[in-house]
């Protein structure tokens, strides 16, 4: 867990997707209806979800996660444990990617720049990895 997910946990209970979305929000310097703009959704629903009266699906979340160019690893974190919270399982989880899920999310566009680029590089050596062998053929 990031030294600041651990800040925002100490300071306010476990971290949900309204406090992700206040925290970019107020670090960025921006109102509700700058980042509603930026996400293409009304003003209300950047009211509601920072003041969780509203969920959002994970599709939106890591789309959302893309546009305001965070982490979409964080952001899936925050969402499942949210969710299981809400069912009253009171659990941590951990979200990493393998080559496979961080290739789809590189062809996808949901991981931020750098993270493609790692990710872009994974490919290649999937690729490379997995390409057949000529084997000679045995004389007869």
């Amino acid at each position: 867990m990031s030294d600041a997910l651990k800040f925002l946990e100490k300071e306010n209970g476990p971290t949900t997707i309204g406090m992700l979305f206040r925290a970019y929000r107020t670090r960025n310097d921006l109102t509700q209806e700058q980042v509603a703009d930026m996400l293409g959704v009304g003003k209300n629903l950047i009211s509601d979800i920072e003041n969780e009266r509203k969920a959002i699906s994970i599709s939106k979340c890591l789309e959302f996660a893309k546009k305001m160019g965070e982490s979409a690893i964080v952001f899936a974190k925050i969402w499942f444990e949210q969710c299981l919270r809400n069912e009253k399982l009171n659990v941590t989880v951990e979200v990493r990617p393998n080559h496979f899920s961080s290739v789809s999310m590189y062809k996808s566009g949901i991981l931020p720049s750098t993270q493609r680029i790692a990710a872009k590089k994974a490919t290649k050596k999937i690729s490379l990895s997995t390409r057949k062998k000529a084997h000679p053929r045995k004389a007869s």
